[in-house]
């Protein structure tokens, strides 16, 4: 729909408010006047004040046509956000990309906080994941990529204005860290760099520790790596889970069937205790404990080998008495030797009793 697509577009500058208004307005005081002559002026005046956003796409065009684009320099910097700002609200992201790449071409011409500002703009559809083929071959995720490592560079650079509060630019530079470090995850993650996704969504938790859509990411991540990182990807989706990641039911029967499918256990209902009893554990904390572990099928049928650990396990209790119940439930063992401690006399004949 038209309104889910205008919110990423709106993200962004909802992003910077939160941050704090101040940051902004410092920065748009902080670019140089530029100079123009009054008939450049007044046409790119006339666009501005327009209010639909086709309309001011198509008097831009009118603009650039109109004027050589040498005439143009100094308005560049303020036309090319207009179109990529446009764009992006009538959920047009390629040619969105296209004007913020040509605003970062300006280079100097441009000011720190409009190139940062372009960055994180070009960031956002990969960090929100927006479902646009144009967006998603392994060119346009490579130079996702590469705009994110360059909008982390700036971000580095970037200098608190003056008249800027320290917790509002704290805010800001926290935001755009989260950004540009989800944006890289997701485009590693697509383009099978499976341990650099990992890198970038680890960066992003350290910025902002109980995002559950990234945990989800991350998990996700590890669990597509070679080697598989099993524990780690069980435990990141069920730390999604605890923090509440949009479709939460939906990602709970993902793990629930990623579990079954690790363990291949004959008991179902074994599967839910476990993945009930890691939400729990993964509610109460966002590090992993060392301790957990998560038996493998493989792991489980060298248990069911080991007849002589049967007893000796289950009597023991603990984690070793967990394993094999996991591994023997609803399996049959002919030569598992029983005691019968006790008979009753009943209904059913000399020995027809129930045996204890």
């Amino acid at each position: 729909m038209k309104s889910s697509k205008r919110i990423v577009s709106l993200c962004f500058c909802f992003m910077l408010q939160m941050a704090g208004g101040d940051v902004w307005a410092a920065a748009q005081d902080q670019a140089k006047k530029p100079s123009y002559n009054l008939g450049e002026f007044n046409a790119y005046n006339a666009a501005l004040n327009e209010k639909d956003s086709q309309s001011r796409i198509k008097l831009l065009d009118e603009l650039l046509q109109k004027y050589p684009s040498t005439e143009l320099q100094d308005l560049l910097p303020f036309i090319y956000p207009a179109y990529y700002t446009d764009y992006l609200t009538l959920g047009n992201y390629p040619q969105a990309l296209a004007y913020i790449d040509k605003m970062l071409a300006l280079g100097d011409k441009i000011t720190a906080f409009d190139r940062l500002k372009a960055l994180g703009t070009r960031a956002m559809p990969y960090a929100q994941t927006v479902n646009d083929k144009a967006l998603q071959t392994p060119d346009a995720y490579t130079k996702a990529r590469d705009a994110a490592a360059k909008g982390l560079e700036t971000l580095d650079q970037w200098q608190k204005p003056a008249d800027v509060s320290d917790d509002n630019f704290r805010k800001a530079k926290a935001a755009f860290g989260v950004l540009f470090h989800s944006a890289a995850g997701v485009s590693d993650t697509n383009l099978k760099n499976y341990k650099g996704a990992e890198t970038s969504f680890r960066a992003a938790l350290a910025i902002d520790p109980d995002n559950a859509l990234t945990h989800y990411r991350l998990a996700n991540a590890y669990l597509a790596d070679t080697p598989q990182q099993t524990v780690d990807g069980f435990w990141g989706i069920s730390r999604a889970i605890a923090l509440k990641v949009p479709g939460t039911d939906a990602v709970k029967a993902y793990l629930r069937n990623q579990i079954l499918n690790y363990q291949q256990l004959s008991c179902d209902k074994l599967v839910d205790s476990e993945v009930d009893e890691l939400i729990t554990l993964a509610s109460s904390s966002s590090e992993r404990p060392g301790s957990l572990t998560i038996p493998s099928a493989d792991d489980l049928q060298k248990v069911r080998n080991d007849t002589a650990s049967f007893v000796p396990w289950l009597r023991e209790g603990g984690e070793h008495g967990k394993v094999m119940w996991l591994a023997t439930c609803g399996a049959e063992y002919q030569d598992v030797p029983v005691k019968v401690i006790d008979v009753t006399p009943g209904e059913g004949g000399r020995h027809g009793g129930g045996q204890r």
